[in-house]
């Protein structure tokens, strides 16, 4: 080949990446205006873990069908065209509409409602580093908020102090705990939270869902009763909801424990025991330092068994139930029988809530 036709290669070449480029930056400014944007709010987040999550977000594209499906597509369109109360407004309309086709009100939310909410979110959580998805809270906890019409990533958890024990962490709403005549502001050390969102959490795998709706306990639980455990140790006793996250007469303890079945068991407001996290007096707060799933040792429940009047098969099988229980054994048939045991002598696991657990269950009943 020529010098003269290699030089005027060269120039094809480079004007064809210029070209390339700028077809590129008119396609985002295009996705941009049809999109929502995906934006970053690094605000107490830890830099590592923002940058990870930056890196993720980056792959992802609206207009690829492997990421984005054409109905997800058309959901985030019309999310970005009109925003998130529009859409909210005419939700009614649109369940309403729904239930002459044979849609549910879930089918129909769950539509539009999963992509906006859950569905980034999810898509990122499954990429993340398995450390940050086997430990999501406190240091790798993000959350995917639709604001107006775009989708804001905020990786704020919960405000925070340091102490020279450790990072304790605290519900914005300050719910207070009564020990000794005086009122506690309720904190969590790092240790506790994470063993709580490992025993709470309902699946062997951990989903984006799972983790975001621990947060939501953290963040909007009001309610923690004290107690005194049988070794003297001052603790709190977390409760739930038993329709957290789904219907009263599908939870395991409605159904086994309190056998109740169908409508019956949707008479009252439900709750059950979540555990008990041992408290340390630092400043003007109840800390949480562990949490021990009814059953551990020193446990109202331990106690109970270890004192009852039963053979000691029963007594060994009971105690073996709760060895490194949470609730994926829980809510098998074995680990049922314990909770069941436990509420029908003398330890009540499952009941009536007489009082609100949650802020947010508060602010949706008004």
């Amino acid at each position: 080949m020529r010098r003269e036709d290699r030089k005027k290669q060269k120039k094809r070449l480079k004007e064809q990446k210029k070209s390339a480029a700028r077809q590129r930056l008119l396609a985002d400014r295009h996705r941009a205006n049809v999109y929502p944007q995906i934006i970053l709010d690094p605000t107490a987040g830890d830099p590592e873990f923002v940058s990870i999550v930056e890196r993720i977000v980056a792959e992802f594209d609206f207009e690829d069908p492997a990421i984005c499906s054409p109905a997800k597509q058309g959901i985030y369109k019309v999310f970005h065209k009109v925003g998130l109360a529009a859409m909210l407004n005419r939700m009614d309309a649109a369940v309403e509409a729904g239930a002459k086709q044979g849609f549910t009100k879930e089918e129909m939310e769950d539509g539009v409602l999963y992509p906006l909410l859950l569905y980034l979110g999810n898509w990122i959580f499954e990429r993340l580093p398995e450390p940050c998805r086997m430990t999501p809270l406190p240091f790798h906890y993000f959350f995917v908020e639709p604001f107006t019409k775009d989708l804001v990533i905020r990786f704020a958890f919960l405000p925070s102090i340091t102490s020279e024990h450790g990072r304790i962490y605290y519900s914005p709403l300050e719910p207070t705990v009564p020990f000794g005549g005086g009122n506690w502001k309720v904190g969590f050390f790092r240790h506790a939270i994470e063993r709580i969102c490992e025993r709470i959490c309902p699946s062997p795998q951990i989903g984006y869902a799972h983790f975001s709706s621990c947060a939501m306990y953290f963040r909007d639980c009001i309610y923690y009763e004290p107690l005194e455990l049988p070794d003297g140790q001052h603790a709190i006793r977390l409760f739930e909801y038993c329709d957290r996250g789904g219907d009263v007469a599908d939870h395991p303890y409605v159904k086994h424990v309190l056998d109740l079945h169908g409508a019956a068991s949707t008479d009252a407001t439900l709750g059950y025991v979540l555990g008990y996290c041992p408290v340390s007096f630092i400043g003007p707060r109840a800390v949480a330092k562990t949490f021990l799933y009814p059953g551990y040792r020193n446990t109202p429940e331990d106690h109970l068994v270890r004192n009852a009047t039963i053979s000691m098969a029963k007594r060994r099988e009971l105690l073996a139930l709760a060895s490194d229980n949470n609730a994926n054994r829980a809510y098998r048939a074995d680990g049922l029988e314990a909770i069941k045991w436990y509420h029908h002598n003398g330890v009540p696991q499952v009941f009536p809530i007489e009082r609100e657990l949650s802020h947010l269950r508060k602010r949706t009943a008004q």
